[in-house]
Parts: C-alpha cells; structure tokens; sequence
C-alpha cells in the first residue's frame, strides 16, 4: 500500500512512492480512520483448498496514515473482507469465511477499540457486501449513523436469473429489512443521501 501525492502529477513511479504496508495479504481490508488520522487494516487468510476461499483468523490493527508501527485492536476467529469506518467509534465488519466454520458470516459492527462487536446481519451464501463504489461513511451508514446499508448478490448459472438485493437495518440491533430486489438486472449501492 502507497501514498501518492496528488501535487506531484501524474508521472509518478512506485519508486517514488511511499510505501505504507508493505506485502498486503490477498485476502482483507483497509479503510482510514473517521478523523482521517489512521490507517485501519484486516488481514486474513486464504483457505489451503480451494482458490479464493478465505479463512481466519484476522487480525485488525491501525497505524498512522502517513506510515509507522502497527497497533493490534483485535483478533478474530473468522475471515474479515470488508472493513468499513463509519463512525469515529464505529467500525462495520463484514466476515466471510469460505470454508470451514460459516456460521459467523454476515455484517458485525464494533467499537474502534476491539470492544462491543454486534452482529447485524446473517450471509450463509457468502453474497453480501457493502457499497465497493467507495469508502466514504456515507456510502454504508445513514448520516446520522443509527442505520447501515448493504447489498446481497445471489448468482444464478444463467446471468438473467441471478437475484440482487438491498436491505437496511439498525445499527444497534441488526435484523435487516429488504427495501429493494430485481431478477436479471444488476442492482448495487451507492450510498445514503437526506430528502
């Protein structure tokens, strides 16, 4: 992971860059802090069988985002693969284990500092995720950060019956409330506005 600096202009080379995390694993996340101070990564495990199935433990630690020593805030038995700061306390976890033990897969939150984790939603199909447009705290929680978003992709062998879903839920009790679902034709989240 590298910082590029925009005022340099285009004709940069990863030479010239800074690097930050050296040797991203394949399978995790990363987001920066709310206040935009610190670095927050997951780092899991691809599973021995199987390409692309993932697997813990994770292990989820900040640094600052100009570079530096790793602070651990919490390790986890299952595979993390999106990692989301929504809140300046608040964290949005979305773990998908591929094999071995899925009962854990769905969407948790947590408080910043490893404590309080919340599980929101279930995800046995391993079809969730969170807006993959962007990272902005709006694009997964309602302004006011009391509501989380996220889509669900079921595939299908033939494309024209592959299910997309949207659901919302609370973000301090979970049980998510599908608002939006279409056959066939692609549906994916962008994000929360206010009317």
């Amino acid at each position: 992971l590298y910082i590029l600096d925009i005022n340099k202009g285009p004709d940069q080379h990863d030479r010239n860059l800074q690097k930050i995390v050296p040797g991203l694993q394949p399978c995790g996340s990363f987001d920066s802090s709310y206040d935009l101070r610190q670095l927050l990564l997951s780092t899991c495990q691809l599973a021995p069988i199987g390409l692309g199935a993932f697997s813990g433990p994770t292990t989820i630690s900040s640094e600052s985002v100009i570079g530096g020593p790793a602070k651990k805030i919490k390790i986890l038995d299952h595979a993390v693969t999106m990692l989301r700061a929504v809140t300046p306390t608040i964290l949005l976890l979305l773990v998908e284990n591929g094999n071995g033990d899925t009962s854990q897969n769905g969407l948790w939150d947590m408080n910043t500092d490893g404590t309080g984790l919340i599980r929101l939603t279930n995800d046995k199909q391993n079809a969730q995720s969170l807006c993959q447009f962007s990272q902005y705290a709006w694009s997964n929680v309602s302004r006011d950060g009391t509501m989380y978003a996220l889509q669900e992709v079921i595939p299908n062998t033939d494309p024209t019956k592959t299910t997309y879903n949207m659901y919302y839920g609370s973000m301090s009790s979970g049980l998510p409330n599908e608002f939006a679902n279409i056959v066939g034709t692609q549906l994916s989240l962008a994000g929360w506005t206010s009317l």
